[in-house]
């Protein structure tokens, strides 16, 4: 999928991909990103090489050079808490995709993509979905959760997503916030 000058990868719309060099584009982004720069190759076999595997990524180009990356993960109740538990611990790999609890896991944009990506996202790539995610702070400590919408989706749908979905750790869903991007009614 072509948008503006970018090159839009994203494997669950169908697009053909080489995971070899899916994974090089990643890794390179990872190497100009600060909070990544410093993951070891484990983190790479954790964090990259399922999502690659099971299509659970958005990889953007410009000019011929990855601009982008966004990785997510759907999680059964178990997976979810244990994440929530402890952000920094590695997945296994069937937590990836063992439930219906969808979170963003990794937002890799080293190179100023960030707002453009995210109106793409809720527009063209996202716009039914609703997703959750940790915001961290430029530490990357965990900050707070957010609930997020695509622009398709309504408050109330909104609501009774997350609804049916509790966080599973006392007192965390009085952190969550909703958050709406693009222009939403």
């Amino acid at each position: 999928m072509k948008q503006k000058e970018l090159r839009i990868v994203m494997p669950q719309r169908g697009d053909v991909v080489n995971e070899a060099e899916v994974l090089g584009a990643s890794v390179w982004l990872w190497m100009h990103s600060n909070r990544h720069r410093l993951m070891t190759l484990h983190h790479l076999n954790q964090m990259l090489l399922p999502v690659i595997r099971q299509g659970q990524y958005v990889l953007a180009f410009e000019a011929g050079k990855p601009v982008f990356f966004f990785s997510w993960a759907y999680f059964d109740v178990a997976a979810e808490q244990r994440w929530l538990a402890d952000p920094d611990r590695l997945f296994e790999e069937a937590d990836w995709n063992s439930g219906d609890r969808a979170w963003l896991i990794d937002w890799v944009a080293p190179f100023g993509h960030s707002r453009r990506m995210r109106y793409l996202l809720d527009e063209a790539l996202f716009p039914h979905s609703c997703i959750r995610l940790l915001s961290r702070n430029a530490s990357g400590c965990r900050a707070r959760i957010l609930q997020h919408r695509g622009r398709k989706v309504t408050r109330d749908e909104a609501r009774a997503y997350f609804a049916a979905r509790p966080l599973p750790l006392p007192g965390m869903n009085t952190f969550a916030r909703t958050v709406n991007t693009g222009h939403q009614g």
